[in-house]
């Protein structure tokens, strides 16, 4: 290998993981996930090559519980932190994973995709191969060269949970458990029971509604009519802790179905412009290097 060679190869690789972004998808049920912090980091292997992944706009809590029509802003953008003057160009790797830190199969990655919408920034950023738009696995290389101090557009700037997804949809979404009643913690009922009856109840005469004629019990009378059915249960107000119940920590239920909320593993990485040609953007050595660098 000759010295001019070994010397580009030595500067242009630099990689290292940097953000864990956690998306969380919950309907009435205290759903619960996992989640974790972002973190600023700096990462540097080579002499020279130095940069920073970062996402302003992204708030951990901003992901929790989410409803159909829910936007969550997430901006993931490298900057260049090289000291000596030294210009890059920049790639992201994206890995679309469930609620069991397990990367997203093909089918659930097709469906996924029906049910979110990505602000994309196709203007400063190009996807590696435009087989990857709809695969779990991603990499995108930015357009131009970032000159120290230099940070990137985003490569997208929200997530959005669209406002037609239905209820399976985001039961599926949070997953399916098979959850008991030992998985929640039900609390103390603090709501008035009213008589249910069944549609056969002689007071059911097409005038009285079932609002109507819920204090009545068996032997009462109402519109001339007696009772003549037994009550069936009890009547909870939406917020009684009785009615919704939160998960607790003993439950050990499995998921049967869905994806347990999902996560976006964001992963940076740089190659420095001069050891290829320089241009304003990547030429396609520098974009196969930028893809390279995500090879273990």
């Amino acid at each position: 290998m000759n010295t001019t060679v070994k010397k580009k190869r030595n500067l242009t690789i630099v990689l290292s993981l940097l953000l864990v972004a956690a998306i969380a998808v919950g309907a009435t049920l205290a759903y619960l996930f996992s989640k974790t912090e972002i973190e600023e980091n700096t990462f540097t292997f080579a002499e020279n090559v130095r940069g920073s992944l970062s996402e302003p706009s992204w708030d951990p809590e901003d992901a929790e519980e989410l409803v159909p029509g829910a936007e969550i802003p997430k901006d993931p953008m490298i900057t260049n932190i090289s000291n000596n003057g030294v210009d890059e160009y920049a790639s992201i790797k994206l890995v679309f994973v469930d609620g069991a830190d397990a990367p997203l199969s093909a089918a659930d990655m097709t469906k996924l995709m029906t049910l979110i919408a990505i602000d994309w920034n196709n203007t400063d950023w190009t996807i590696s191969d435009a087989a990857m738009t709809d695969k779990t696995e991603q990499i995108w290389y930015y357009n131009g060269k970032l000159a120290p101090a230099f940070t990137t557009a985003p490569l997208f700037s929200k997530i959005t949970i669209l406002d037609t997804v239905t209820p399976d949809e985001l039961e599926w979404l949070a997953g399916k458990f098979n959850h008991v009643d030992s998985c929640y913690d039900f609390g103390t009922c603090a709501c008035t029971p009213d008589n249910i009856h069944h549609k056969n109840c002689a007071l059911f005469d097409g005038v009285n509604t079932p609002a109507a004629i819920k204090g009545v019990a068996k032997g009462g009378t109402l519109g001339g009519k007696t009772c003549d059915c037994t009550a069936v249960g009890l009547r909870h107000k939406d917020g009684c802790p009785a009615w919704i119940g939160n998960l607790n920590g003993n439950c050990s239920c499995t998921m049967t179905d869905g994806l347990g909320g999902f996560t976006i593993v964001v992963q940076g990485g740089v190659v420095q412009a001069d050891a290829f040609d320089g241009l304003s953007s990547p030429n396609a050595a520098a974009q196969t290097a930028l893809v390279d660098v995500f090879t273990p």
